[in-house]
């Protein structure tokens, strides 16, 4: 009887030890198919992945972290932004930043540098537009510490802001005043000054300035420098 005893007491051990093996390698399976990571973001950011953007209702203009030469070629997201030079590449690297940090309204919402050409005025490119463009839109842009900048989009017509633009997409209140702009106190192109249409870095051209710190038309038309300069550019969301 004892040695019958014995023997179910070890044949009950020898099935749990199989049960729980058996747990454990379905469990590794389903992680396995399931991609952990996913799951450990799910449990570290339980209000949905950090991969996904989050949006805002709001209108933003940010000064960029990053410094470039007249060409526009000092982006952190060449790899996302393809070519090398041109008021376009820093369009998509505004928008990237943008992206990275939330301040966009959809998924398909672009921000523009605020960047005139010879042929085209900063207050129409914000708008992806050539000519025509309308100052109509009658809703707030603010900074990213969250300071009206402009009451509507007159106002960058208008040679003033309410607030300085100042801050980078970070929040950060970045060291320099200089902003590449090509762009007068109404918005309008300062043909002279564009660094080529923002392909020259060799100083062989000028390009005009604005101060990120002021509220005067100074924060879009200082002065101008050669294009063989680092500068920030202003990224603002486009109102359409």
């Amino acid at each position: 009887m004892y040695l019958l005893q014995r023997l179910i007491r070890n044949l009950k051990l020898f099935l749990a030890r199989r049960h729980l093996a058996l747990v454990a390698s379905v469990f590794i399976s389903l992680m396995a198919g399931c991609n952990n990571y996913a799951l450990l973001d799910k449990i570290e950011n339980p209000g949905g992945s950090s991969n996904t953007e989050k949006f805002t209702d709001n209108l933003y203009i940010f000064v960029s972290s990053w410094s470039t030469l007249g060409a526009m070629g000092g982006s952190p997201y060449n790899s996302e932004c393809g070519g090398s030079t041109g008021d376009a590449k820093a369009d998509c690297t505004c928008t990237r930043a943008a992206l990275s940090r939330g301040l966009r309204r959809n998924s398909t919402h672009v921000f523009r540098a605020w960047l005139s050409t010879s042929t085209t005025n900063a207050i129409c490119r914000i708008q992806g537009l050539a000519n025509g463009c309308s100052t109509s839109f009658s809703v707030p842009w603010f900074n990213t510490k969250g300071e009206v900048v402009q009451n509507n989009f007159s106002g960058f017509t208008a040679g003033t802001t309410i607030n300085a633009v100042r801050y980078d997409e970070f929040g950060v209140d970045q060291g320099g005043t200089q902003v590449w702009t090509g762009t007068s106190a109404t918005g309008s192109t300062i043909t002279s000054m564009t660094c080529s249409d923002w392909t020259d870095q060799t100083g062989t051209f000028n390009g005009q300035y604005g101060d990120r710190t002021s509220n005067a038309a100074a924060w879009t038309t200082s002065t101008s420098i050669a294009c063989n300069n680092n500068y920030r550019i202003y990224c603002v969301a486009s109102p359409n």
